[in-house]
């Protein structure tokens, strides 16, 4: 089977980060990590995971996309540098920050909180993603921007069950990559 693409692997190192942490997991059923990469193209639950993953009473749910108009690419002589930026949406459907249920805090903050740990060594773990056999495209990630917002899930448009208006968090963050400019591991094969 071909190696998946750098982009392809960046997307789900970051969500591999997340599933590993038992924090994550317990605060996000699995039905409500919305990813865009799994299951066969032949299934349409899975063509469509926004849609097939929602269900009105689950909370919270939670996002991993590219975010619009970041990516960028530099290039020199020896080099191309892309960057990829990816944005993280959790979304509550919950007007409360922080409350416990059952003897377990949930709400916008814990799971916020939960990500935040899960991804403190995001640098260090994808840069062991390989691609046409060398380690280490990945040189650098950062987080640049979040914000919070009060109001209607993102995916209200879709005509799935709606959850009501809750807190809602964009959290993005930038990925640099390095690809030599000749031979298997660049941009360009020569």
């Amino acid at each position: 089977m071909p190696e998946k693409d750098p982009l392809t692997q960046v997307y789900e190192g970051v969500w591999e980060l997340l599933e590993a942490s038992s924090e994550f997991t317990a605060l996000v059923p699995a039905q409500n990590r919305i990813k865009y990469v799994d299951g066969p193209d032949d299934d349409p639950a899975f063509r469509f995971p926004a849609q097939a993953s929602r269900q009105a009473t689950e909370r919270p749910q939670v996002v991993v996309e590219p975010r619009a108009g970041a990516a960028s690419m530099f290039s020199t002589s020896d080099g191309t540098s892309v960057y990829e930026s990816l944005q993280i949406w959790v979304l509550t459907g919950d007007q409360r920050l922080c409350y416990n249920q059952g003897g377990v805090w949930q709400g916008l903050f814990p799971v916020q909180w939960s990500i935040l740990r899960a991804l403190m060594s995001w640098e260090a773990t994808l840069e062991l993603l390989t691609w046409n056999g060398r380690a280490g495209f990945v040189t650098h990630c950062a987080v640049d921007a979040h914000e919070f917002a009060m109001g209607p899930s993102r995916f209200r448009e879709q005509r799935t069950p709606v959850k009501a208006d809750g807190w809602n968090l964009a959290w993005g963050g930038n990925v640099e990559m390095w690809f030599p400019s000749t031979g298997e591991t660049g941009l360009t094969n020569t």
